[in-house]
């Protein structure tokens, strides 16, 4: 979770005083909160928690490859002065559902282990609010995610699973005086270089009119504008205004939106257009959105609720084909393994070659029947080892790693000595955990794989390295090896 922030300035403020010295004087309050257990739900259709007003019921539980979606049915009073001002942020996701301050999470404790809900998807609210009684459904995704080390829901790991409701409460507060002699304003933002495009573009956005009940026309003139507005940013999130003020041409101008979708290619302006038109698209307007996936791959996430993969097979697998494709969402790809049709394998594996999410890609299709990666795995490997990229390392280095190429403990090792990114050395440390019977901080991993490198050997059941007997040019005068395959 990143830390907050102390300290806001204008940036012209900033800019006239970035580098001088300055003291610093602030009384900081703060407030303590913390996570606390309010319910647990078993895997199972039926599952029932009450907790006060509100009462939760599973009323289905959907394997996806190697994820999972669990959909509750919640209802509850709402509760007029409710005191929390605001839904939690985990790794810069909000992942409230149900009460402000809450966040649901599957967490298996026998094995320790807890996974949130896919970010950016947190749960699909659908349902009513009349102000008293709110009654809604909640769909909840557990699999794979890019960047990031899962365990394997499996059904065992499952089978032992429960969804998890934590409240955020709150348990103190106090305040400390914060003084700080020759402090000094720091960052990217320099006398030198010009306040960012998107900041000047708020006020342009905030003078853009939208009619009542517009024509084609108007709506065409309002998305333009919005365009123009936004085309010189270098940053953009599903939570930029431009989503929702496009948006707001309604559904009847789904057509609109796709007009200037299918010219603009990439860039801010592709970006809000697709996330626009899949917030407005309805199961009743399939006809639209089986033509226009292929070009707003944003839709994916409804066609897959309301099950036309089917329908949808040749758009996604030609997806896969393009050669210009090199990251397509865990939907699409989850998608696509569902048919378990041997003549996608081409295709998936061509994909895993030269994608840029191989870790999520890799678990979702390597379960598949009768699928053969070996060779892929091999070649997607012997790629990232040339990068100098820690990412690409890391992002290929648990497949090859359960395929037991022993360079890659080489490799997380060597991105743990270059004190790489803090993130980085972090997923390094992980998967040399994972893969090896070492324990410890990064000092003592790095010391256990410099003491065991010339004798590690892959078990295929554990899939791990772990340390054989000691090769005879090490070995201390007298030593013997221990006899192969001697019964206890």
């Amino acid at each position: 979770m990143s830390p907050p922030g102390l300290l806001r300035v204008d940036g012209d403020v900033f800019r006239k005083y970035s580098g001088q010295p300055l003291k610093l004087s602030a009384d900081v309050d703060f407030i303590v909160s913390k996570f606390v257990i309010v319910g647990e739900l078993p895997l199972v259709k039926g599952a029932r928690f009450d907790h006060g007003s509100e009462h939760a019921v599973v009323t289905d539980v959907l394997r996806q490859g190697d994820g999972v979606e669990i959909v509750v049915q919640d209802r509850r009073v709402q509760l007029l002065f409710y005191g929390e001002s605001g839904p939690p942020a985990v790794n810069g996701t909000l992942v409230n559902q149900g009460q402000p301050g809450d966040i649901y999470l599957l967490r298996n404790s026998k094995r320790n282990e807890a996974i949130f809900t896919e970010p950016n998807t947190g749960s699909n609210n659908i349902g009513v609010n009349d102000k008293i009684l709110v009654k809604q459904t909640m769909r909840f995704s557990f699999g794979p995610r890019r960047g990031s080390l899962m365990p394997e829901l499996n059904d065992a790991w499952l089978a032992g699973a429960r969804l998890v409701r934590l409240h955020l409460t709150p348990v103190g507060r106090f305040s400390r005086k914060l003084v700080a002699d020759d402090f000094r304003l720091q960052g990217p933002n320099r006398a030198a270089i010009q306040p960012r495009p998107a900041a000047a573009n708020s006020a342009s956005l905030a003078r853009i009119p939208l009619p009542e009940n517009p024509t084609k026309a108007q709506a065409r003139d309002y998305v333009k504008a919005i365009l123009i507005a936004s085309q010189r940013r270098n940053s953009y999130s599903p939570d930029d205004p431009q989503v929702g003020m496009l948006a707001k041409v309604g559904p009847q101008n789904l057509d609109v939106l796709f007009e200037f979708k299918a010219n603009k290619g990439s860039g801010p302006g592709a970006f809000y257009l697709g996330n626009a038109i899949a917030r407005l698209a309805r199961p009743e307007d399939k006809e639209f959105v089986l033509r226009a996936l292929p070009t707003v791959h944003e839709l994916i996430t409804l066609v897959v609720k309301s099950g036309w993969q089917a329908e949808a097979r040749d758009t996604l697998v030609a997806a896969l084909r393009d050669e210009q494709e090199e990251f397509l969402s865990r939907e699409w790809i989850q998608a696509v393994a569902s048919f378990e049709e041997p003549d996608t394998y081409p295709e998936l594996k061509s994909y895993l070659m030269r994608c840029s999410n191989k870790q999520m890609t890799y678990m979702l299709i390597r379960r598949l029947p009768g699928i053969d990666l070996e060779d892929t795995v091999a070649s997607a490997w012997k790629d990232a080892r040339r990068s100098s990229s820690a990412y690409t390392v890391l992002d290929s280095c648990m497949m090859a790693a359960e395929y037991g190429h022993a360079d890659v403990l080489e490799s997380l090792v060597d991105i743990l000595k270059r004190g790489d990114d803090e993130n980085f050395q972090r997923r390094a440390a992980t998967f040399i955990r994972r893969y090896t019977p070492a324990t410890g901080n990064n000092d003592a991993l790095i010391a256990w794989y410099e003491a065991n490198r010339d004798r590690l050997v892959f078990d295929p059941k554990l899939k791990k390295f772990m340390p054989g007997p000691m090769p005879s040019s090490t070995r201390p005068s007298g030593a013997q090896a221990a006899p192969a395959n001697t019964a206890p």
